[in-house]
């Protein structure tokens, strides 16, 4: 009876959330929601974002170009983008990423993104083997320090002339090991709903 409870309010979270991983983030989660993050805040420096208390920490930081250059403009925090996405509050990154320190053995990493074009990072373990690109034409799978990475749930968003102005989808990261740390960031870039295992 407890599993059929547990399993009916699991259907209710995500109906009414929409969130894709309800009441399985045992290492933590960060789905910009008020607290602690307030609707319309602008970051317009590097430094801390957040941290759980129980070793799940996150701070924002320059981007890497693919020229080697790195520059840093701002995130916030916001309700409404461009397309539909996330859950309520989401994070816009315009130019920066977002550097994770994870709770101890965490495994695996789940999260939303929505992305409208320009460079993105994307790593683990870790800045060596960085993956500077696009997110259009990042490889649905690949590895990292050791550590898979997976897109998946892609969805591409098109202009009334069919052209594509946005992809969106989920991105996974799983290790056999403690994964320690990952980097996710771009240059017109949403994010939501990070699941830590």
């Amino acid at each position: 009876m407890k599993k059929l409870t547990l399993l009916l309010l699991c259907i209710i979270a995500v109906i009414i959330t929409g969130c894709p991983h309800p009441a399985t983030c045992s290492k933590g989660e960060l789905r910009f929601e008020n607290p602690p993050f307030v609707l319309g805040t602008a970051y317009t420096s590097p430094g801390s974002l957040y941290n759980n208390g129980m070793g799940l920490s996150a701070s924002l930081n320059k981007i890497t170009l693919p020229s080697g250059l790195q520059g840093f403009n701002h995130s916030n925090i916001l309700n409404n983008p461009p397309h539909p996405f996330g859950t309520n509050q989401v994070i816009r990154m315009n130019n920066t990423v977002l550097s994770f320190d994870l709770a101890q053995n965490t495994q695996k990493v789940e999260f939303e993104y929505l992305d409208q074009g320009g460079t993105i990072n994307l790593g683990a373990k870790g800045i060596a083997h960085l993956y500077i690109g696009n997110m259009y034409t990042m490889p649905a799978s690949m590895v990292i320090n050791g550590v898979s990475i997976t897109k998946s749930s892609v969805s591409d968003i098109l202009n009334p002339q069919g052209v594509k102005v946005a992809e969106k989808g989920l991105i996974t990261l799983k290790y056999n090991a403690d994964i320690g740390s990952m980097i996710i960031g771009g240059q017109e870039l949403f994010l939501d709903n990070f699941c830590f295992n």
